[in-house]
């Protein structure tokens, strides 16, 4: 990429963040379990893209956002609650709380990547900010009370003192609004009112979702699909993965068994409803299930040869195996361009 158009970005995204930020904390003499060199200041600076400490939420009946939006949805302790995109775009990091629990929801707007994370114990700042750093196109976090850096989509701490620590991961599902709400009427939804002044019916990134341009450099490019395209992807711990493009899938629901790896897993996925999900296909006490599709039914989405009926959570809400949940896998949605560029090789689900 040329240095100008690198050099405009970085400008770009330093207005993006709004303001003077603190220092960042690039040590290059630090020791790092990525390639340093592949490290990118991308020019806001820790906390320059200010992340949401004490977020507001308000009834889904409140809200203007359009039902084709994309959200993030969580469901947590009886909670519900959904994260829209055109908010993630500017903040990136949400600190929340459910019940007693702190969690911490990140979106990387240039990789498409959002995560739920337990925040774990911290002696003093249980917070989470944006460190202005990027691997791979990708967000790098930061915890409050060590200062370490995480790579979002790494899942991992990869300097600092928590360096090659995993969080304690929790399931989110992106899917769009019309089928977040539907699913869960009683959802709330992140409100605009941030605190922050920005215009969120605008993308700060223009037209980078629907062209083939990167603003970072990635290790990789893989040009097999489109760089762009959303996939849901599973991956093992040698590296190796698998991905499933999300506008290939049905416009209903559609369930495939398969295995990954020597593992039964079930995948699941709409077009229309803009999600796909992972789990493992053996309950709890080692059954081997096989899973059908359920249309119009939704958050059901399969049952399986017991008469079980799952929710899009991989929760067993109605059968012989009620309140009993799937085992979740390493797998999540992002674009294609930043899923090659960290798990090189991956195999393309047709």
């Amino acid at each position: 990429m040329p240095r100008l158009l690198i050099l405009i970005s970085v400008v770009f995204l330093s207005s993006c963040g709004g303001g003077s930020s603190e220092n960042n904390s690039n040590d290059t003499a630090a020791k790092w379990s990525i390639p340093v060199d592949q490290v990118i200041d991308a020019g806001p600076g820790r906390n320059g893209i200010p992340s949401l400490q004490s977020p507001k939420f308000i009834k889904a009946s409140e809200t203007t956002l359009r039902d084709d939006k994309l959200i993030l949805g969580v469901r947590y302790k009886g909670e519900t609650k959904a994260y829209p995109h055109n908010i993630l775009d500017w903040h990136e990091v949400v600190n929340d709380i459910y019940d007693t629990d702190r969690l911490v929801l990140s979106y990387c707007p240039l990789t498409g990547s959002g995560m739920l994370w337990k925040s774990g114990s911290f002696s003093s700042d249980p917070t989470w900010g944006v460190s202005g750093l990027l691997y791979n196109s990708n967000l790098i976090l930061f915890d409050r009370d060590t200062q370490s850096n995480w790579s979002q989509m790494l899942e991992q701490s990869v300097q600092g003192d928590r360096r090659s620590e995993a969080p304690q991961k929790l399931k989110t599902i992106e899917t769009t609004w019309g089928a977040w709400k539907s699913m869960y009427p009683n959802t709330l939804i992140l409100s605009e009112q941030t605190g922050f002044e920005r215009d969120y019916s605008r993308y700060p990134y223009r037209s980078f979702r629907t062209n083939e341009g990167l603003i970072f450099p990635v290790s990789q490019i893989d040009r097999r699909l489109p760089l762009k395209t959303r996939v849901t992807g599973i991956r093992a711990s040698d590296q190796s993965s698998r991905v499933y493009q999300i506008n290939q899938f049905s416009s209903g629901i559609q369930v495939i068994n398969t295995t990954f790896k020597e593992q039964p897993i079930v995948v699941i996925g709409s077009s229309d409803k803009q999600f796909a999900t992972i789990y493992s296909a053996k309950t709890q006490d080692g059954t081997l299930q096989v899973f059908e599709a359920l249309q119009d039914q939704l958050p059901a989405i399969m049952r399986d040869q017991e008469g079980n009926v799952w929710d899009i959570f991989g929760i067993a809400i109605s059968g012989p195996r009620q309140g009993e949940e799937l085992a979740k896998t390493e797998s999540y949605t992002a674009y294609w361009y930043a899923w090659a560029a960290f798990f090189p090789n991956a195999e393309i689900y047709f």
